[in-house]
């Protein structure tokens, strides 16, 4: 794709893996995985509670300022509070 002078694709791993596994993949449950959590924070709660994979795709990650703030805590929830590092980092339990 960049050496050609011509683009297939935008640059990512994505159109590359969806022609080498075309065939392979199979459609499963759409609340199995939960993506645009970073577009839209309207999911309602037992959607987000039976997910397997919250995928925060979008430009509103709950890491920086500008997250939903009634989506940070599916977040924060992981992070290790006891640790210097992410004290210091100033996310909010």
């Amino acid at each position: 794709n960049l050496d050609s002078g011509s683009t297939l694709w935008r640059l990512g791993t994505l159109p590359p893996a969806l022609l080498a596994f075309d065939g392979y993949v199979h459609t499963i449950d759409s609340k199995w995985h939960v993506s645009g959590l970073g577009y839209r924070p309207d999911v309602d709660q037992q959607t987000l509670e039976e997910a397997a994979v919250l995928h925060f795709s979008g430009p509103a990650k709950p890491w920086l300022q500008i997250g939903f703030p009634e989506l940070k805590p599916l977040w924060s929830r992981h992070l290790n509070f006891s640790n210097e590092f992410i004290r210091s980092c100033g996310f909010m339990e």
